[in-house]
């Protein structure tokens, strides 16, 4: 088995990596492959990891990550109808791919493109509408049409994929691999004792940096926060855009006390959010750090198709404003022990796809 991973921003690689550390110590020959999605982020993560630079490739030369809608469309295309024979290392076998976003996609497509079976990790989660959250639902749905092995991060993706008619090839692997990256992080990097209490805050989604009044509404959120609180506000290119085109804004925020950090790598993140009161978010992936971490976590969002941590440590706002004062005014109540499984599933994913693909290569 020789696998490539395709992988377009650096949440993807996040949870990728314990993955390849999990080849590594299987001896099993990986290459990982940047779609040009993300590239500045990503190859800054890959560094954080400390991989080796001769084992990712580039299937272009982007110079920037991706910050509007209009140039992620742009890029989509182009990429759609790339050959992928021109980057995809010969001797793969196996093409992985992870979770929802544009990369995605693409890298299904490649895969198919290559008739090499294509590995789905994160998948089978469904919000239920096709459109929201957008593009991501309809980014899941296509993938799984591409992919040939479904890794469902527990039995209820599992489930949605045998419902919508996916009967072989879907295993669930009881957890998602964000756990085993946080696990191998701090047992690398352990924690220190934070003295002054912070917040860190998280905004990035497409569909509320777009939407007038969900963007209004996290301002005021984070405005009411920072009236008692330190906030580290870390965003992503897209958020980052958005506050340029309103200068006063961003002043406004830091004169009340947010700091404005630029994306960080992961090593340095996830230390910050293990260290913080509360988390304020739209992401998926921090819902499930804070789930692992047992921080306390605010999700400015009207769904989410993710079970962690919701209930628990996480509270689905759905911009309900009784909810968010509620939650602002004693976030120590949603406060857990931290919850990772005590089992690896990048190693379970890592067995399974040893125990498939060598039945598969047997097979006349």
């Amino acid at each position: 088995m020789r696998i490539c991973f395709i992988v377009g921003t650096a949440a993807e690689l996040i949870k990728i990596y314990p993955l390849i550390v999990e080849a590594d110590e299987r001896k099993i020959s990986w290459h990982l492959l940047s779609s040009g999605q993300s590239p500045v982020n990503l190859c800054k993560q890959y560094e954080d990891f400390k991989l080796p630079p001769e084992k990712i490739l580039h299937a272009s030369k982007g110079i920037a990550d991706l910050s509007t809608s209009g140039q992620a469309l742009l890029w989509f295309i182009k990429a759609w109808f790339q050959n992928p024979k021109n980057f995809v290392p010969d001797e793969a076998t196996v093409i992985v791919v992870h979770g929802d976003t544009l990369s995605t996609l693409v890298g299904s497509r490649w895969g198919r493109r290559l008739r090499l079976p294509v590995v789905h990790i994160e998948a089978g989660l469904r919000s239920g509408k096709l459109f929201s959250p957008f593009p991501e639902e309809i980014n899941r749905r296509l993938v799984s049409k591409r992919s040939s092995l479904h890794m469902a991060p527990d039995d209820m993706a599992a489930e949605n994929l045998r419902n919508m008619g996916y009967d072989e090839g879907v295993f669930s692997t009881g957890g998602n691999t964000l756990a085993d990256t946080v696990r191998l992080i701090l047992q690398k990097n352990p924690l220190t004792e934070n003295t002054e209490p912070y917040v860190v805050a998280n905004l990035h989604r497409y569909e509320n940096l777009n939407s007038g009044w969900r963007w209004h509404f996290m301002v005021e959120v984070l405005a009411q926060v920072a009236r008692k609180r330190k906030i580290f506000f870390v965003m992503h290119p897209q958020t980052q855009y958005k506050l340029s085109k309103d200068p006063s804004l961003k002043e406004k925020m830091r004169s009340s006390g947010i700091v404005l950090e630029p994306r960080m790598p992961f090593t340095q993140f996830i230390r910050l959010v293990a260290g913080a009161e509360f988390v304020i978010s739209d992401g998926g992936s921090n819902q499930e750090e804070c789930y692992y971490l047992g921080i306390p976590c605010l999700i400015l969002r009207d769904t989410t198709e993710r079970a962690e941590g919701l209930h628990s440590t996480c509270l689905l706002s759905k911009f309900d404003v009784d909810l968010v004062k509620d939650f602002i005014a004693n976030p120590s109540r949603w406060r857990r022990p931290p919850a990772t499984p005590n089992w690896s599933p990048s190693g379970l994913i890592m067995d399974t796809l040893a125990r498939t693909l060598s039945v598969e290569a047997q097979t006349p």
